[in-house]
């Protein structure tokens, strides 16, 4: 081979392709590893080829600037981990839909065998799994399976609405295939087996449309506008219906003006107990109201004592805990296992922006 037989091999491949240096042809392989060594050195617009992991390279796509773009997530696994590969953890419990925070540093990938390396890009873990018959799943499916197998940690609902978001998650219906994904769990081994083949009949059964998930036991309240006054008790069905606000943060924060501007309604705001689906919406709501009655001096009520997390979270976003973020915390944080800074019960019109002092 010539001495540019590497840099013909690399680009006559398709743009977006991912190698390993055996791949690549050479008179030997330190040849090779000097020429990867010498091109991924030369920086991210003039390198023909971009490092990812331990022996793993890929040729960028490339944005109209020339700037190499994220690797395909979806081919770097399938060139380490081969067939069979999906999101584990956290990752799997927001890819099904049934968890929105983030608590861990690497991302887990489930595997079939022994991959190569553990670790084939930053930020990422493979996680080994035995069960051959995975090899036979897409990326969705795994996830199903391995949210389903944590569920307790890989979710924060319950699983009859977990059944509901699966319900409503008509994306997935097209992909998952519940005769194979069925025939897949029947080879898990895990201490719950048979919770899971259970577990999984019914979101097949769900996927297939054989099965409607439950009603809500318990209608959350329903009222034409929003109250005057919010309280505790309203907020679940605020974050859950969208109104007065997207997503978790807007009712919260409406929660928290109307506690600072009416002093005098505080012990009434908070005296209900809150109810709905979601379990870390609770624990959101009860770490809010107790860190409110603790600087305020307003009696915290029984109900907030209830809700707790099974681990260290931020209140909102999906990075992981740092130390910096517990010492801005407030107090209340420790105990209910969610955290957040001062400045979350702070109204800004009422309160100092850097003292929490009313001004």
């Amino acid at each position: 081979m010539g001495s540019c037989a590497q840099r013909r091999w690399i680009e006559a491949l398709p743009v977006g392709s991912v190698f390993r240096s055996g791949e690549v042809p050479g008179r030997s392989r330190s040849a090779v590893h000097a020429f990867l060594s010498r091109e991924t050195a030369k920086g991210p617009k003039a390198a023909l080829c971009d490092r990812l992991g331990p022996d793993l390279y890929w040729k960028p796509t490339r944005d109209i600037y020339g700037c190499p773009q994220l690797p395909p997530f979806d081919e770097v696994m399938r060139k380490v981990a081969g067939p069979g590969f999906g999101v584990a953890g956290h990752a799997a419990g927001r890819a099904v839909g049934w968890l929105t925070h983030g608590g861990e540093e690497l991302v887990g990938v489930a595997a079939v065998g022994s991959p190569p390396t553990t670790r084939p890009m930053p930020g990422f873990v493979i996680r080994r799994r035995s069960n051959q018959r995975r090899q036979e799943l897409n990326p969705v499916e795994v996830a199903y399976l391995e949210a389903v197998r944590f569920f307790d940690t890989c979710a924060e609902v319950g699983w009859e609405e977990a059944l509901r978001i699966t319900a409503a998650t008509v994306e997935h219906h097209r992909t998952v295939r519940p005769d194979v994904l069925m025939w897949a769990a029947r080879s898990e081994r895990c201490d719950n087996a048979a919770q899971l083949r259970s577990r999984i009949a019914e979101v097949c059964d769900v996927v297939e449309g054989h099965l409607t998930p439950p009603a809500r036991r318990e209608p959350l309240p329903v009222w034409p506008g929003r109250p005057a006054v919010l309280e505790a008790a309203h907020l679940p069905a605020l974050i859950q219906t969208g109104e007065d606000g997207r997503g978790r943060v807007v009712p919260v924060s409406q929660f928290i003006k109307d506690w600072a501007h009416w002093p005098d309604n505080r012990a009434a705001m908070c005296e209900r107990e809150p109810t709905g689906p979601n379990r870390l919406d609770l624990v959101r709501i009860a770490a809010t109201v107790h860190a409110l009655c603790d600087r305020d001096a307003v009696a915290i009520p029984p109900w907030v004592w209830r809700h707790r997390w099974h681990e260290d979270i931020l209140i909102y976003g999906g990075r992981p805990l740092n130390q910096r973020d517990r010492l801005n915390a407030s107090p209340a944080c420790e105990y209910h296992r969610v955290w957040f800074a001062q400045h979350h019960i702070m109204d800004y019109r009422v309160h100092g922006i850097w003292t929490g002092q009313v001004a």
